[in-house]
């Protein structure tokens, strides 16, 4: 299971003193923690790489507006989304997901991919899950 990955990969960065390393998967696990409680469940593999997707995104916005200002700072974010990237499944590329597209368009029979998004959106989703980059796919769609 990813939590338990997450949390000997934690504990491996407290043994050999990796302060970034510790610290992002401390946080992330606090956020796991905290979705669980708050569903009172535990959460699946897919449910916690979208924490850490959101992690990922949240690091990137964060390090886009103030790209000019720290670069020390900004190696410390880039080593956090390295970090955590080794935890997330490879996306697809925009070549097989515009294939896939093509191919679900076809099998919905949707006449216009852009007025019939949410179901072809669904369908992809429910299919190829969190390694389909949601931005990539409306860029997709709106190119058709």
């Amino acid at each position: 299971m990813l939590q338990n990955q997450l949390q000997n990969d934690m504990k491996q960065a407290m043994i050999s003193k990796r302060a970034i390393a510790r610290d992002i998967l401390r946080f992330v696990l606090s956020q796991i923690k905290n979705k669980e409680i708050d569903t009172q469940k535990q959460l699946t593999d897919d449910q916690i790489i979208k924490i850490i997707q959101k992690e990922v995104k949240q690091i990137n916005e964060t390090m886009d507006s103030l790209r000019a200002s720290n670069t020390d700072w900004l190696d410390d974010e880039q080593e956090k989304i390295d970090i955590l990237s080794a935890y997330l499944p490879e996306m697809l590329s925009e070549d097989e997901l515009q294939k896939i597209v093509i191919e679900k368009v076809a099998a919905l029979a949707l006449d216009d991919p852009k007025k019939n998004r949410g179901p072809l959106i669904g369908s992809i989703m429910h299919d190829y899950g969190s390694s389909v980059d949601g931005n990539l796919l409306n860029n997709i769609i709106n190119t058709l």
